[in-house]
């Protein structure tokens, strides 16, 4: 008996779609990937990523997952279910059924989205569980999401000390003007509907673990059952002198960088440092700036996290758009007026300023955990592979932590501070708080937009320098892959080679390891031996 809920659409013919291949159909406003895994087996999905909307026949698909070719988001082609970050949603799934050598799918008012939200289980008021998210990051937002999808039906409260909900920090630097309505993960009707509280512009500042109570700035405290800790990160500071002045800025918030881009017009900006936040943040302020200096004590940007070669490619490619990149070695001398920053001296050179960003690296949020039973590593939270610190019902994640995971990391503990990486914690943690054992398989992937061009990494890095370079690194398309001390490749960063670091990510997910020698001899024949649908 038919299920009167769907209708049948017929969408193709069977022979249009070869072996492992893909074509799009669109059905209403609804982009659908129809993908034939085998003779006879039609599969159908939505085509948009749930997070910044790429088109999934331009992935991969490897067994029964499609990945992103943008930032690596991982879907199931199946139930539709994201099994990898960054996004929020699930994407559609549709039932097909071949008739007569024709392709139809079964739709419905319910499937016929481009994403798909997972449900949420309503909180009862008789459990009288209290689980404390500390943070408004990735991490912290996923933990509470993932909490109510998966089950968890007490008391939620989400503590922020921003003055909105969780946001996506990434497009920061990125995009010339913010509007924060733009870049919420949720919206406050989401929270609602979910029963997450959350306090705004508040700070923990004490945490009694022995009678698992926090004390808040504003008088206030929480008892808790379980708690989240997932305050991250915050800009290091550079020089105290330069603490308060009107035209020096850390990027940390969405005011923070609306501010710079208002005040940049027709200005002379000097960034200090070489990281991805001042050369991002260098290429929105070229558009409107009367001029763009980056001042560095590295050669090159990102020597430290890319290595030599790949920054002196950077750097060819930034003068050539008129940002000056000034490499000094001896301290800065400032000249201050009217609470303004005026002139950075080193070198003999003088610089004029009259709008400063810093970015230097970053320390994570962890004072008021010193001194404390929760154990640190360089400031830094330990937590093991449940993202339980050394504190019982204590769970922590994203930028604040140092995390394992034996495949990648061998018997380290690393701190990433990526975006994907942080979700990937707090669902991880949230799994854990609940009692669902799963073994996280998340491998970090991260990404770079800067005047028109794009870097992509997977993996980690041991060292930047036990490196091979396969393409064009002149002409920013290549990709460098990194080794461990076994010549196994852990790392990969890539520009113009779209979507060789998705496909990297899967097979390190897979434990699949590619050596140095394969490499050298094959250079990148793994990427379709192993991706059928771009064959």
């Amino acid at each position: 008996m038919s299920d009167s809920r769907f209708q049948e659409k017929l969408i193709c013919r069977l022979d249009e779609i070869s072996l492992n291949q893909t074509k799009v159909v669109l059905v209403n406003d609804v982009k659908i990937c129809v993908y034939r895994q085998s003779s006879d087996e039609i599969l159908a999905f939505g085509n948009e990523c749930s997070h910044f909307g790429a088109p999934l026949n331009s992935g991969l698909i490897h067994n029964d997952y499609v990945v992103c070719p943008w930032h690596a988001a991982c879907f199931s082609i199946r139930t539709g279910d994201i099994e990898e970050f960054p996004g929020c949603d699930n994407i559609p799934v549709f039932k097909t059924i071949i008739k007569d050598g024709k392709v139809y799918v079964l739709l419905s008012e319910d499937n016929l989205r481009k994403t798909m939200t997972k449900s949420l289980f309503r909180r009862n008021i008789s459990k009288k569980d209290v689980f404390l998210i500390i943070g408004g990051g990735p991490a912290s937002f996923q933990c509470a999401e993932t909490l109510r999808q998966e089950g968890f039906i007490g008391r939620i409260v989400m503590v922020t000390n921003e003055d909105v909900s969780p946001y996506d920090r990434t497009k920061l630097t990125k995009l010339s003007t913010i509007k924060i309505e733009n870049i919420v993960l949720r919206n406050e009707d989401y929270y609602k509907r979910a029963q997450i509280e959350t306090l705004y512009k508040t700070t923990c500042f004490k945490i009694d673990f022995e009678s698992k109570i926090a004390y808040f700035d504003d008088c206030s405290n929480l008892y808790y059952d379980k708690l989240f800790l997932g305050t991250g990160s915050r800009p290091r500071k550079y020089d105290e002198i330069l603490d308060g002045l009107e035209n020096v800025f850390y990027i940390r918030t969405y005011k923070n960088s609306n501010d710079v881009v208002l005040l940049a017009k027709d200005k002379n900006i000097v960034l200090i440092g070489s990281s991805f936040i001042v050369v991002e943040m260098a290429g929105v302020l070229l558009k409107i700036a009367k001029s763009v200096k980056i001042i560095s004590r590295s050669e090159v940007p990102f020597a430290k996290s890319l290595g030599k070669q790949f920054g002196t490619a950077i750097k060819k490619f930034l003068i050539s758009k008129n940002i000056e990149f000034i490499f000094i070695t001896e301290k800065l001398d400032f000249t201050i007026e009217n609470r303004n920053l005026t002139k950075i001296k080193s070198n003999n050179l003088d610089f004029p300023v009259d709008l400063c960003v810093i970015g230097i690296g970053s320390l994570p949020n962890s004072e008021f955990l010193k001194d404390t039973e929760i154990k640190l590593k360089n400031s830094f939270v330990e937590v093991d592979e449940n993202f339980q610190t050394s504190v019982n019902d204590v769970y922590a994640g994203g930028d604040l932590v140092v995390f394992p995971n034996k495949e990648l990391f061998g018997d380290q503990l690393k701190n990433i501070a990526h975006w994907q990486v942080a979700q990937s914690h707090g669902r991880a943690a949230a799994l854990h708080m609940i009692g669902k054992k799963i073994r996280s398989l998340s491998v970090p992937f991260f990404w770079s937009l800067f005047l028109g061009k794009g870097i992509k990494f997977a993996g980690c890095i041991d060292d930047v320098e036990n490196c091979l370079v396969i393409g064009d690194i002149e002409n920013l398309c290549f990709a460098v892959y990194y080794f461990n001390d076994q010549n196994y490749a852990i790392g990969i960063a890539t520009m113009m080679s779209e979507p060789m670091a998705p496909g990297f990510a899967t097979l390190l997910r897979e434990n699949i390891r590619l050596t140095k020698e394969d490499l050298k001899n094959n250079g990148n024949l793994w990427f379709k031996e192993h991706f059928l649908n771009f064959n």
